[in-house]
């Protein structure tokens, strides 16, 4: 079996592709990235999304307070 990746070399990882690569580079800002990965998730680990016991999902939202007020 391999080697398990130690969590803090993954978080270096993160770093050199998010911030190296994907900021500084692409010049993407935050809200891109978050799309970018939340959206990667949602196509290639849809079991990694939460499911509460009522049945209903977490609601992802990043932008002005004025707009989560808007989205009940």
């Amino acid at each position: 079996m391999a080697k398990m990746m130690k969590m803090g070399d993954i978080m270096h990882e993160i770093e050199r592709i998010v911030g190296g690569q994907m900021i500084e580079k692409h010049d993407l800002q935050k809200g891109e990235v978050l799309a970018l990965i939340s959206k990667y998730i949602d196509i290639h680990y849809p079991g990694a999304i939460e499911e509460y016991e009522d049945g209903s999902h977490p609601v992802e939202y990043y932008g002005p307070k004025e707009g989560l007020k808007n989205a009940k």
